[in-house]
């Protein structure tokens, strides 16, 4: 308590009470101790405040140390190097302290801290810095230390006598403090200063400057012979020299160095009569000592090496030991077996060039400093790193011989990879060079990458086939690729790896030379849409899935037993209609109806039974000599749904098996399909269903026709009068029923033009690609005769020359023009949907509210899908108490409408006009409707006695599926929407920036700047635009309705930029 913080003064003995005095019932031995101790104490109190810097922490010395030195006269205080008995009086305190320090201990760390008892520990032992922390008590261990609270505590109140435990330190003590006196192995501040000389290595190139200024936080400002200021850390210093020559002039008036100011000539002419040319000659000097010893092939190194061994072996000296530290903490002298680490300059004279001149005293020192920095690059070469073995501080020592031959092995073997690499980046620089017709595959450096081989086993990375020049130009690779995506996408080490790939190839650090880089290879096309990397959605499918699939297909792998294969109905005597677009290839629905004999409608909806292919986790099994079957149900749930982008689609499955054709989807005609059938009888008159029933069947597509072609059918149906119906103008007749229905609950629809963007790339014919070069090109193709020898060199990273930079963004350019002439991207407004996809959406939409109604009726957990009702916050602007009527009103309404939701209770979806509705219709592209689709169909299992498992998700885990699900489609959405505004951008990119674009202002985005979005009539798409220059110019004020005319003022797909002008202003 006396050494933890300030103290008042003791009161005087005549003040103490009774009570404050111990007890004659204690121990005589004891109560002498105490009696003697307090008078100690308060002898010393105001001693250890004026011993104390004021800079002391609780946890340096003395004040905890005071805790064992002043109240534990019999207590030993050990060291690692010695120890020393502590004795009473503060004095042997002080001298066993100095002890410690002189044996390498600066400080202590003692076993607990301050307690509110104001107790007092012994120090068992001195703790080294570098050793572990004191080792604690058992929590509750009682010692023979008691209270001293005897003695007036920090605030001046009397304390009592009772038995004290150790207890556990405060979790706030940090133990990184034992480490602050750690001896560092790099020059440290003290061992700087101005007009010193450091060696350094910049790039992989070593470079000696003189210190111009004091170091400040570890940062050491220096300057090279050529006067250029650099900035160097302090751990980054390998070695410092004295410059002595000439002597650095000092200010009289001051004691300071001169300084010169390199801006002017004068301190130009100060600085390199001083510093500039002695730093000169010893770069020289260094450089020569270097090229003369490869000429030699190491001869000279190994003469100071033999040289340096002899001496060692006729001095004969006593063993050199190191010092190690356990895993606990402790510290261990072991003997070194090598050499003792000597400087530089030492090692300097056993090579046979150096010889010692001395014509003067001056140029004596300045060729000892030239040998001195000479030595140092020359030991740390390639070849002097082989001889020698750097340390901390400038230091080597020699290595001995079979240290030696293993060093040689290695060089020789660093040798062979080193010329590996240089082969295969001048097969990549080779690349960049050929025709935009003749890159090579997308695979080509990238080949180690495939870690598993079509048969499911793991490729071993270490085959001979992959070299480890091919790993580094796969990492080299895929750095780039990361580094192209953007930032946040990559690592620090990918951005290292990419930056130094870049160099390599002689273009610019950035990530749009990334992008020209790879695509200047082949590695990705000219006009690569990057949102499905940026968003880690998988493209492709693993090759175990593929296979997996593929097997299923063509029934070569064992398929997953059918659960449901006794209680299947036969259905395939009813007409059923597959309608989807002509490219579609995953069919998952077909549509059906026939009279009843009381005038109603019984419609069929037939949805593929995917989970029959692909069980959820709980339904897998292990099949087929350690294939599983609910590999395709993880690889579903990676994905959370099918995305469709421009440019082709990302099925959720692969097409093997949920293509048309395959055992999962319903196509083709004539095939019996296993599917999830729903059927409901509908009064056409009121919407009413009367009576549903949902099961596993077995169905057969007997029409799969495209939009246009249902129309005609229909049309063709109509003609034949009402007596005759068939299947589609039944179909129809209800689905106006239905609707009707949804809006009287209050359903809302919104019409606005759809946006349509199509991505076609054809296939080149032989005779396009026999395309001319343009001169660009054949220059490019020309310039790798002195660039390729340059880039082979070890300094080719840190070349920028002109002639080479721009190769891979020329060479790059060049494959987008040729990848233009291919391409071909359509945008366009789609045609006002006809009586077909109004029948498909009603009878859809009848399936989701069937199977909700069947799920609440039951209590299952199912997905369902909800929505609030709309906003009414968001009104349509008005003018003249009427609405804009059009566009600007279906925008408003849109505007209004609350976001849907999924959970696993019944919610009313206020959108649709429905109390409950679940997704069930799209199994094939959306995860959660199998999920739908398992829940159901075991359901209906156990009530018909077939199986007594339970369902394979109860409440709390399809909770936590359905937010890992969304959350992965969350991405996909965004991924998508990135996907279609680059092709969109692409497309006004082409179309040219004079062609001009009829737009309707459809809302107010920022109304007080007058920045509105536009609705394109001509494309559909909406975009921001400001108004006030059009405004300004034709005195006009635009409203909500008016049109306006847009001009492209930038259209940057790979940036995704893209902006409008107003060109004019039009007036509704």
């Amino acid at each position: 308590a006396i050494a933890e913080s300030h103290t008042t003064r003791t009161r005087p003995r005549a003040h103490r009470t009774p009570r404050d005095r111990p007890s004659s019932a204690t121990e005589p031995a004891i109560e002498t101790h105490l009696a003697r101790c307090m008078r100690a104490a308060d002898r010393v109190r105001d001693g250890v405040r004026r011993v104390l810097p004021a800079s002391c922490s609780v946890h340096d010395f003395p004040m905890l140390v005071s805790r064992a030195v002043l109240f534990s006269p019999r207590e030993r205080a050990s060291s690692t190097r010695g120890a020393t008995r502590c004795v009473s009086g503060f004095s042997h305190g002080v001298r066993a302290w100095q002890v410690g320090c002189q044996a390498g201990t600066t400080r202590a760390r003692v076993s607990n801290v301050p307690n509110p008892t104001r107790g007092f520990t012994s120090l068992s032992r001195w703790v080294n810095p570098n050793a572990a922390a004191f080792q604690h008590a058992p929590v509750g261990t009682a010692t023979k230390v008691v209270s001293f609270r005897k003695s007036q505590s920090i605030a001046g109140e009397p304390g009592r006598l009772f038995p004290h435990k150790r207890h556990q330190p405060l979790r706030g003590n940090r133990p990184s403090r034992q480490y602050a006196t750690k001896i560092r192995n790099y020059f440290g501040k003290d061992d700087v200063a101005i007009g010193k000389a450091v060696a350094y290595c910049e790039g992989g190139v070593p470079k000696l400057a003189v210190v111009t200024s004091a170091p400040f936080r570890r940062l050491l400002q220096v300057t090279d012979g050529d006067g250029t200021a650099d900035k160097v850390e302090l751990k980054h210093v390998l070695n410092v020299f004295e410059c002595v020559f000439p002597s650095v002039s000092v200010d009289s008036r001051t004691g300071v160095n001169c300084a010169f100011d390199l801006s002017t000539n004068a301190g130009k002419r100060s600085f390199e009569a001083r510093f500039g040319g002695q730093l000169k000659k010893a770069t020289e000097l260094a450089r020569h000592w270097v090229d003369e010893d490869e000429k030699g092939n190491g001869a000279a190194l190994r003469q100071a090496w033999e040289k340096a061994l002899s001496k060692q072996s006729d001095a004969l000296p006593s063993p050199q030991y190191e010092t190690t530290e356990n895993s606990d903490g402790s510290l261990v002298r072991i003997p070194s077996g090598g050499n003792p680490p000597v400087a530089a300059e030492a090692l300097a004279a056993g090579f046979p060039f150096f010889a010692e001149k001395t014509t003067g005293v001056d140029e004596t020192e300045q060729e000892r400093f030239a040998a001195s920095y000479a030595a140092h690059v020359l030991l740390s070469s390639k070849n002097g790193v082989t001889f020698f073995s750097p340390h901390s501080k400038g230091r080597f020592s020699a290595r001995s011989g079979k240290d030696v031959e293993i060093m040689s092995a290695r060089s020789d073997e660093q040798d062979k990879e080193n010329e590996q690499r240089r082969e295969a980046w001048r097969v990549v620089r080779d690349a960049i060079d050929l025709p935009s017709s003749r890159k090579p595959a997308k695979e080509t450096f990238v080949e180690s990458c495939n870690l598993e081989s079509r048969d499911g086993a793991t490729a071993d990375l270490q085959t001979e086939s992959q070299t480890a020049a091919k790993l580094h130009i796969t990492r080299s690779i895929q750095s780039m690729e990361a580094y192209a995506l953007g930032s946040g996408r990559y690592t620090q080490g990918q951005l290292a790896c990419a930056k130094q790939a870049l160099q390599k190839l002689g273009m610019r650090s950035s990530e749009k030379s990334a992008r020209d880089c790879l695509v200047s290879i082949g590695r990705w096309d000219g006009y690569e849409d990057l949102s499905w990397r940026r968003w880690e959605i998988p493209v492709g499918f693993e090759p175990r899935v593929d296979l997996y699939a593929e097997g299923l297909a063509s029934g070569t792998v064992t398929a997953p037993p059918d659960l449901d294969k006794d209680t299947r109905k036969d259905l395939t005597r009813l007409t059923a209609y597959a309608i989807d677009g002509r490219d579609t290839q995953e069919i998952d629905d077909a549509i059906g109806a026939e009279a009843t004999a009381d005038g109603k409608v019984r419609v069929w909806i037939h949805v593929a039974d995917a989970s029959r292919w692909s069980p959820v986790a709980e339904d897998a099994g292990l099949y087929d000599a350690g294939v599983y079957s609910n590999i395709l149900d993880a690889s579903a749930r990676q994905r959370g749904a099918s995305a469709y982008a421009p440019d082709g689609t990302v099925p959720m499955f692969p097409f093997a098996i949920a293509g048309r054709d395959g055992p999962m989807s319903l196509g083709p005609t004539g095939v019996d399909k296993c599917a999830l059938s729903i059927t409901a009888v509908v009064n056409t008159d009121n919407g009413e269903v009367t009576e549903y029933w949902i099961g596993p069947s077995v169905v057969r597509v007997t029409h799969a026709v495209t939009e246009q072609e249902a129309l005609s059918m229909l049309r063709s149906e109509e003609e034949s009068g009402h007596e005759n119906e068939g299947p589609l103008s039944l179909l129809k007749r209800v689905a106006n029923a239905l609707r009707k229905t949804r809006m009287e609950n209050g359903a809302v629809l919104i019409d606005l033009p759809e946006s349509v963007c199509v991505v076609r790339r054809n296939t080149p014919t032989i005779d396009s690609d026999e395309l001319v070069l343009s001169d660009e090109d054949s220059e490019d193709g020309s310039d790798d005769g002195s660039e390729d020898a340059s880039g082979d060199s070890s300094d080719d990273s840190s070349s920028d020359s002109s002639s080479f930079s721009n190769r891979g963004e020329r060479a790059a350019n060049a494959v987008r023009d040729r990848e233009r002439q291919f391409l071909d991207v359509k945008l366009f407004v789609a045609e006002k949907p006809t009586d077909i996809p109004q029948i498909v959406s009603e009878m859809m939409i009848l399936a989701g509210n069937l199977v909700g109604k069947f799920g609440e009726a039951n209590g299952l957990a199912l997905p369902y899908r909800g929505q609030n009702a709309a906003s009414t916050r968001n009104q349509p602007e008005t003018e003249k108490g009427l609405a804009v009527a059009g566009v600007p009103t279906e925008i408003a309404k849109r505007g209004q409408m609350r976001g849907a939701f999924v959970t696993t209770k019944p919610a009313k979806h206020a959108g649709l006009g429905l109390d409950t509705y679940v997704q069930v219709t799209s199994p094939i592209r959306r995860y959660l409707d199998l999920v739908a689709h398992a829940q159901i169909k075991q359901f209906l299992r156990r009530q018909n006695g077939a199986c007594e498992k339970t369902l394979p998700f109860d409440e709390p885990s399809l909770k936590a599926l359905l937010d890992d699900v969304n959350e992965v489609v969350s991405d996909l959405r965004s991924a998508t929407r990135d996907a279609t505004n680059f092709w969109q951008t692409y497309w006004f990119a082409m179309a040219g920036f004079g062609k001009t674009h009829r737009a309707v202002i459809s809302k107010w985005a920022r109304k007080e700047q007058r920045v509105a979005v536009g609705f394109l009539t001509e494309t559909g798409i909406e975009r921001t635009v400001k108004l006030a220059p059009v405004e300004t110019a034709t005195k006009r004020r635009a409203r909500i309705g008016d049109f306006v005319t847009l001009a492209v003022k930038e259209a940057d797909p790979f940036d995704n930029a893209l902006v409008f002008e107003a060109v004019s202003l039009e007036q509704r």
